[in-house]
């Protein structure tokens, strides 16, 4: 909830994309602090530090991704409404088709990354065995672990941000081809009257 109202209130003052952008550096930047602080021993293993440190981060992260979600559903709208002013035609079916198949098939490429990721860190397969939370792993592979899940992830996040560069739509534009859409509909509209009365 924090979050949509920040994304509200930011977009105000900030195109789209910014906010989108904010809310994405802002998860990495999650991803990546506490699990390089333990890798560097600045972070506990257990006590109140450890819960302070990680409800903080899980409410940014929530912030984050709502930031992120709120601008970037705002931008597939606005790129509609572009895509009808240039091709005369509406296709917000296509976009967020397309979205949904994006996020489908990020989270069955990202399962596959993580897998072949905790086989090059030689994870021990009874790490993960049922029951084994209380498993000892070695001191390297905790290591590995948490670079990749840190930091890691951080880089794909941030590579995935980088389609954003080509995003060119701000307010200003956004609202001239409203306008023209506008126009054009009005004019559809009372082209189209006189063949509805014969």
């Amino acid at each position: 909830m924090p979050g949509i109202v920040l994304a509200v209130i930011l977009a105000r003052f900030f195109e789209k994309r910014a906010i989108t952008a904010v809310g994405i550096g802002l998860f990495a930047a999650c991803q990546i602090v506490l699990p390089t602080l333990r890798v560097l021993g600045l972070l506990p293993l257990e006590g109140l530090s450890l819960d302070i440190a990680l409800v903080v981060s899980e409410n940014l992260v929530g912030v984050a991704l709502a930031l992120a979600a709120v601008g970037f559903q705002s931008m597939m709208a606005d790129a509609a409404d572009e895509h009808e002013y240039i091709y005369g035609s509406r296709r917000e079916g296509l976009f967020f088709a397309g979205l949904n198949f994006g996020v489908k098939a990020a989270a069955g490429l990202g399962g596959l990354v993580g897998g072949v990721a905790l086989d090059l860190i030689r994870l021990p397969p009874t790490a993960i065995a049922k029951g084994a939370a209380g498993a000892h792993l070695p001191a390297s592979v905790t290591t590995h672990l948490a670079l990749i899940y840190g930091p890691g992830g951080a880089v794909l996040t941030i590579v995935s941000a980088l389609v954003f560069v080509t995003y060119r739509l701000n307010s200003t534009r956004h609202a001239e081809i409203l306008a023209a859409l506008k126009v054009r509909r009005l004019e559809k509209a009372a082209s189209a009257t006189p063949d509805q009365a014969g």
